[in-house]
């Protein structure tokens, strides 16, 4: 089993979901917007030990029960490589629980973090292929979409997957915060 950390944005981006999802329809890009919130993840999945997945999940939920909401503000869609996303300006509250999230799986639970786990690059993911010439189309066709001048950060979210493959993902746990 896989588990998945982060903040469910879901609520701050509906007129967006409803443009991507029909240009996922549209293009055949990959997308899992049906099963799975709009997101800002805070560590890359990571597949659970067996055995712990009751362990781990609660202490997750623990923690996210220990925060306190906080803003986002996007800045822009951008395309990187493979992915189109929202990126948000530095917020160090949200850097501060990955890594508290990071140090706290490794500690208890020896889950090493991956690469990606190091980069405090904060976004939400749009869209995410392969195929360069798709995801170019769908970047144009959401570039100039209007962005929520911010997003309230107060639903964390655990979410799980069999296999950990994109679509697979379902969020079996929520804690929002005052």
């Amino acid at each position: 089993m896989f588990i998945w950390l982060g903040l469910d944005a879901d609520d701050a981006f509906s007129h967006l979901k409803a443009r991507v999802c029909e240009v996922d329809r549209a293009l055949g890009i990959n997308g899992s917007r049906d099963s799975f919130p709009f997101h800002v993840s805070f560590k890359i999945s990571f597949e659970v030990p067996d055995g712990r997945f009751e362990e781990i999940a609660e202490t997750v939920t623990d923690y996210y029960r220990t925060l306190h909401g906080f803003t986002l503000y996007p800045r822009a869609i951008e395309k990187e490589d493979g992915i189109v996303w929202v990126r948000y300006r530095e917020e160090p509250y949200l850097s501060e629980i990955k890594q508290n999230l990071n140090r706290l799986l490794l500690e208890k639970f020896g889950i090493e973090m991956h690469p990606y786990d190091y980069d405090d690059l904060f976004h939400t993911t749009l869209y995410m292929d392969e195929d360069e010439e798709a995801l170019a189309r769908a970047f144009d066709a959401v570039k100039d979409a209007p962005l929520p001048a911010k997003v309230a950060a107060t639903r964390f979210a655990l979410g799980v997957s069999p296999t950990g493959d994109i679509g697979s993902y379902v969020i079996c746990r929520t804690v929002t915060a005052s």
